[in-house]
């Protein structure tokens, strides 16, 4: 069996750790608390700046006063197709990839009560409602390929130094054991470490990654108009998580005359739901006939949390020994906290003939940590994960515009634009920061309605395939678009 006696144990003990992802990290933490704004197509299409406005089933995700603008009771649905595009570049390689998904992207009822003293009380009416918004789509594929002169096998070796062959199985079962028992990696028991096959100067690798899920919340909200000046609500908010990802890695030494090739295959499959609960609280002025200010507190949300992952690889030593080995499953609960969130809003009311609204929206992303289910007293501490969000992430600013137009009685024009800060506090070009365009139009009269929206959001990643102290990063710019369409009702 070929072992590598050369430059690659300098590289093994140099890359003492390894960002193969199988659950529960700083990632996943980011990943459930950089949420965007979802809702309707009018809420879409007016930039999500919805916070001082109103009257629209978004708000009960955004600012809970807003229902109390319902004068009559509504019923509404958006279904939604998400379009999502990627383009990697890696060592000078590009590919592109593509991936839609049609979903529901906000329904619910609103129920409004008139008080029964109503021209002896200063208290105008209260509403009750129920809404589901999705805040978070997951969707999305990307590949990474091209040459480099080191191997992921690099790391396998490096994570199984310490631990006997024999005992691969218990302590690296997704990784290092596979390696070994494909072949892919060999025991030296000279030296005392481990080593790999894959020793040829360029070694071709493909990469993919596909992810699929969502964050969508249902909302149970209540709201009250105090003399058509003060609106003030408040709800519970009962997010749900569904993520799942595979991610497959392909390599292949180029061929030279002086030996054989091996190529090996690479395989994780991570599935991640979550069920958790909040709270927003949330008031209106109506400062002069023109202007309304906005502003609302959202609690953290605590999450109750199952992942479910495995592994697995084959490999190619040679024409008769194609080996592959197949992990346990793994699984994990615990539980997460994601940040809370202030929104200060303004709305500019044109007469009747439109309006324009911003709002401002603040989250410490630092807030989030993962910890051990409650009752679990010997669980993991999670201490060098929630240190990783300590120092990786910071305070995002983020800003939300948008404008409506009335084109006659009963249709309207539509526009926003939303920029939200990257949250790494080391990476500071704004093609890092998701910047959101959207435009849409609607027909409303008195008993129905009916609005279209678009939206396109742009923003760029770095990704590691794996230990980033031998691998370059990939650039991935993303985009995804979202098509909606509300129908919905008055009574």
């Amino acid at each position: 069996m070929k072992l590598i006696l050369n430059k690659l144990f300098i590289i093994l003990f140099l890359c003492s750790t390894s960002i193969l992802i199988n659950a529960q990290n700083e990632e996943d933490a980011l990943r459930y608390s950089y949420l965007q704004f979802g809702g309707t197509a009018r809420s879409i299409g007016t930039g999500g700046a919805f916070g001082a406005l109103g009257a629209d089933l978004s708000v009960l995700s955004i600012n809970p006063a807003g229902m109390a603008r319902y004068k009559r009771s509504e019923f509404s649905f958006t279904p939604n197709l998400s379009l999502s595009n990627t383009s990697s570049s890696w060592k000078n390689n590009e590919h592109s990839n593509g991936k839609e998904n049609f979903n529901i992207n906000n329904f619910g009822i609103i129920g409004t009560i008139d008080p029964k003293e109503k021209n002896q009380s200063k208290w105008s009416g209260f509403q009750i409602g129920i809404s589901y918004n999705r805040l978070a789509d997951f969707n999305e594929k990307y590949s990474i390929k091209g040459e480099n002169n080191a191997s992921m096998s690099y790391v396998f070796a490096s994570r199984s130094i310490g631990i006997d062959p024999s005992e691969l199985g218990s302590y690296l079962p997704f990784d290092g054991d596979l390696a070994y028992q494909t072949y892919i990696t060999d025991y030296d028991t000279l030296n005392g470490i481990y080593t790999t096959r894959m020793s040829n100067d360029v070694i071709y690798h493909d990469h993919e990654v596909t992810r699929k899920g969502r964050v969508g919340e249902y909302v149970a909200a209540i709201s009250a108009d105090y003399n058509h000046r003060i609106y003030i609500g408040g709800s519970i908010g009962f997010p749900g998580i569904h993520f799942e990802e595979e991610k497959s890695h392909y390599e292949n030494e180029i061929p030279d005359s002086t030996e054989n090739t091996e190529s090996f295959t690479f395989n994780e499959y991570q599935l991640t739901s979550g069920n958790g609960v909040n709270a927003k609280v949330g008031v209106i002025l109506l400062a002069a006939k023109w202007l309304r200010v906005g502003a609302a507190y959202h609690t953290r949300t605590i999450y109750s949390m199952s992942d479910y992952w495995n592994s697995n690889m084959n490999a190619s030593i040679s024409s008769n020994l194609n080996p592959q080995y197949s992990s346990p499953q793994g699984n994990y609960n615990y539980r997460l906290k994601t940040p809370s969130k202030f929104i200060g809003s303004l709305s500019f009311i044109i007469k009747k003939l439109g309006l324009i609204s911003i709002d401002y929206s603040r989250v410490d992303i630092r807030e989030s940590s993962l910890l051990a289910n409650r009752f679990d007293n010997n669980g993991y501490n999670f201490l060098p994960e929630n240190s990783a969000i300590d120092s990786m992430y910071t305070i995002t600013h983020n800003i939300q515009l948008g404008s409506e137009i009335k084109l006659g009685k009963f249709f309207m024009l539509r526009a926003g634009y939303a920029i939200f800060q990257n949250p790494f506090i080391d990476v500071n070009e704004p093609e890092f920061n998701r910047i959101s365009y959207s435009a849409g139009f609607g027909y409303r009269n008195k008993n129905y309605f009916i609005d279209f929206g678009y939206r396109l959001s742009t923003w760029k990643e770095n990704y590691y395939m794996y230990d980033p102290a031998i691998v370059d990063n990939s650039s991935i710019d993303k985009s995804l678009s979202n098509l909606l369409v509300t129908i919905g009702f008055k009574w």
